[in-house]
């Protein structure tokens, strides 16, 4: 046999392996004189540092590439147990990661280029004594295959970083439905405990079990929310608001902290700072009840100072800046870095500050990813600023003054909190201290309602195939048989006589911002633990809209 001519022309030169690197080839080839051929072609050759294996037959050889590593393969296609282009073929077949040259004659050029196509590397035609030019073919198959393994190693990396996220918001979503479902039943009896007549000892251990409830559900629901930043699952509302209003809210809901050290607030609002503006209303607040209720955290005496100017308009944007600045313990300025780090919290000799440390680490992520910046400076004993810009669409505001459509259609007086109105409730709940919860709450509120509970899902079916005729339904998520989502999906899908609202009471916080309990036909929900008050207001909601 002769030896080969690449047939593939390159231009340039490749990357020259190191000196030391050994290239393993196998070569499956049945002539022991042309085997013998190609090692002396690779050992005269300075491109490459060879070391060749050869196989006469492709059993041999497939035998080979499963007890070894090598970099590349040479096969000639006739051999004495197959030929033609079902060598190839059934080399792939065994072993499909192969980094493959064929070898063919002249007349066979064709089938080297469908061998290509099948997967094959390369091909060498007979006819040609050249040993750069095998080199060079080998060398350039053994750096494609190089990058391809990069690339599928990277590719594995991608999905491994994607399965480890989904398992990790799988896991904190468990963790959180855990701890939120027994808190549920731990705030809901403190409530109810308060309202019933307790002398001035017992009234301050209420006190203090609901204090500390508030607080485990502020470190849940701060552990979540970094993970769903972190994720990128967040998505940003864009409505309309005032910001004076806006500001003015995040005070007043200040004034029981600030009125406990007796601070003084201050809001300064810069005239080039347009009135209205379009926005994620809740994501702002969420930013200034965090940076505000740090400053009151770290403030004992003094001041808390709010201040909006406008940064930048260019066109119908403007960059708003927000700063808030206070008179508190202060920090060194070289560790002012650290505070918007994930668990990062600060102490001093004689307190600690209770907290997860992820609050300004989530006003971080939320600012950062509606493209905005934020920063900070402080000096210990003096107090800190924090600010923070953010890009908000400008609003034409209408001129008060002009003249006003008088509309002849008069407005539908709006329907009063009814308490005494009768009225019927399913509650579907498996977890029975909850159920004790819900229903005591509801009594002692709607004196007149009528409630039922079902335990599962598959119970409330029952029920309403019997009683189809409730005006709320509560639907817990998570429950043994058949779950809210499977069970308010069915109604909807088959049990169109079934008219009433039904709220999710979920202990999925992340569900609830997603909106994907509207996708199984829930008209609202309930986050665990419920607030009663928010739980009387949406009920009163549905029950206003069905007498409309």
């Amino acid at each position: 046999m002769q030896l080969y001519q690449s047939a593939a022309k390159s231009s340039g030169n490749p990357t020259m392996e190191a000196a030391n690197d050994v290239q393993k080839v196998l070569l499956i080839e049945d002539n022991p004189g042309d085997a013998r051929l190609v090692e002396i072609m690779l050992e005269e050759s300075d491109l490459l540092n060879c070391k060749v294996t050869n196989k006469q037959t492709l059993a041999d050889g497939i035998l080979a590439l499963q007890q070894g590593d090598f970099d590349v393969v040479l096969l000639d296609l006739t051999l004495p147990d197959t030929r033609g282009f079902e060598t190839l073929q059934k080399l792939i077949q065994k072993c499909p990661d192969a980094n493959v040259i064929v070898m063919t004659g002249l007349a066979d050029k064709q089938i080297g280029l469908n061998a290509v196509k099948a997967g094959a590397q390369d091909f060498l035609l007979k006819g040609g004594y050249d040993p750069d030019q095998l080199a060079k073919t080998l060398q350039y198959s053994i750096q494609r295959k190089s990058v391809l393994n990069r690339l599928a190693e990277s590719q594995r990396a991608r999905e491994v970083a994607e399965e480890s996220a989904r398992l990790k918001e799988q896991f904190i979503a468990s963790i959180s439905h855990e701890m939120r479902t027994p808190m549920n039943a731990i705030y809901g009896m403190s409530n109810l405990l308060a309202q019933t007549p307790l002398n001035e000892e017992q009234q301050s251990y209420i006190t203090s079990v609901k204090k500390s409830s508030e607080i485990l559900l502020g470190v849940i629901n701060d552990i979540l929310e970094i993970s769903t930043l972190q994720n990128g699952r967040m998505d940003f509302d864009s409505k309309p608001f005032e910001i004076k209003d806006l500001l003015v809210n995040v005070v007043n809901v200040m004034q029981y902290k600030k009125n406990e050290k007796d601070l003084q607030f201050v809001l300064n609002i810069h005239p080039s700072v347009p009135k209205m503006v379009k926005g994620d209303t809740l994501r702002l607040n969420q930013i200034l009840f965090n940076i505000v209720g740090n400053a009151v955290k770290f403030t004992d005496h003094g001041f808390v100072k709010i201040t909006v100017t406008l940064s930048e308009r260019i066109g119908t944007k403007s960059r708003i800046k927000f700063s808030v600045e206070d008179s508190g313990i202060g920090m060194p300025p070289e560790t002012v870095h650290t505070i918007f780090e994930t668990f990062t919290r600060i102490r001093t000799k004689d307190r600690v500050f209770e907290g997860t440390g992820l609050g300004l680490a989530i006003v971080k992520n939320l600012v950062v990813q509606q493209e905005g910046i934020i920063g900070a400076s402080s000096i210990l004993g003096k107090g800190s600023t924090i600010f923070f810009e953010l890009p908000f669409e400008d609003i034409e505001i209408v001129d008060e003054n002009a003249p006003k459509i008088v509309s002849n259609i008069p407005e539908e007086p709006k329907p009063l909190n009814d308490k005494n109105r009768s009225f019927r409730l399913l509650l579907t709940e498996d977890h029975k201290m909850n159920q004790i919860v819900a229903k005591k709450t509801l009594e002692k509120h709607f004196p007149n309602i009528q409630l039922k509970i079902a335990n599962h899902g598959r119970e409330a079916l029952d029920i309403l195939e019997k009683t189809p005729d409730f005006d709320v339904i509560l639907m817990d998520i998570q429950m043994p048989v058949m779950d809210g989502n499977e069970t308010t999906a069915y109604i909807r899908q088959h049990m169109p006589h079934v008219t009433a609202p039904i709220l999710a009471m979920t202990a999925h916080a992340y569900i609830s911002k997603d909106e994907i309990f509207k996708t199984y036909g829930f008209d609202n929900f309930v986050l665990k633990p419920f607030e009663p008050e928010d739980l009387f207001s949406k009920i009163h909601l549905y029950l206003n809209k069905k007498m409309i």
